[in-house]
């Protein structure tokens, strides 16, 4: 089996297989309502932010902002916010595929792919607006960074170190993925300072720390900015973690 999914063509083909089951989801959801959990919850947060309205922000704001681009394009229909979560499939797998052929051949990278593609709970978690996808996308493609890295300084070579341009994309990346992930999932924050951290000693570059850190520490800055505005008191990234504690 293997031997049949180690062509490049074998890849493209298992995302769009996956991109055909969401989107066979997403047409047979296309007349129901987004009214179970929290996902009617994140397209009010969504068009709230459009609308410049100040409300009390609940739930992290990551996925709401994510919804309100398509929104802004597409108008506020509940299938404009499915359609959104269904294209994350395409940079999920792209960089899950980045990631797995760092550690396995292509025949086993394109092995997990079809499992993501085709596992039903996963294609569940796929169409409606829950944080889980878009958490499950940033964190890949953090790990894909990761990838990055070790290519461009083996753990065979202890001299290697990396050029400066590619400090600068390895910092931006770490410090773009690692914000927009903490602002889907807070406490993912340690995560992505940890993983900038470990890339900046492993590339022997403290450049990439300063800088995935400075960008991570200006976006979440610019939304407790915006928090402070809209609330009044201070609030801890969404108001749920101030319940929770």
């Amino acid at each position: 089996m293997l031997d049949q999914l180690c062509s490049p063509q074998a890849t493209w083909i298992i995302i769009a297989l996956g991109l055909i089951c969401r989107l066979a989801l997403f047409a047979w959801l296309a007349d129901t309502p987004l009214c179970i959990g929290d996902t009617a919850a994140y397209k009010a947060d969504a068009i709230r932010l459009l609308q410049g309205e100040s409300y009390l922000p609940y739930f992290p704001p990551g996925l709401p902002y994510y919804l309100a681009a398509f929104i802004r394009v597409l108008g506020d229909s509940d299938n404009t916010c499915r359609f959104a979560m269904v294209l994350l499939h395409i940079p999920f797998s792209l960089a899950l595929l980045n990631v797995a052929r760092c550690i396995v051949s292509r025949g086993s990278a394109n092995l997990t792919l079809l499992i993501f593609a085709v596992y039903p709970s996963f294609i569940h978690l796929s169409v409606d607006p829950m944080s889980e996808m878009l958490a499950a996308t940033l964190i890949v493609l953090l790990l894909a960074c990761m990838a990055r890295v070790l290519r461009a300084a083996p753990a065979t070579d202890e001299s290697s170190s990396i050029d400066k341009r590619s400090t600068w994309i390895m910092g931006i990346g770490l410090g773009v993925w690692g914000a927009a992930l903490t602002l889907v999932r807070p406490a993912s924050a340690l995560l992505a300072g940890a993983l900038s951290c470990w890339a900046s000693w492993r590339a022997r570059r403290p450049a990439i720390v300063v800088i995935s850190l400075a960008i991570l520490t200006a976006m979440l800055g610019v939304w407790l900015s915006k928090a402070h505005t809209m609330v009044g008191p201070f609030v801890p990234d969404y108001h749920a973690k101030v319940r929770n504690l």
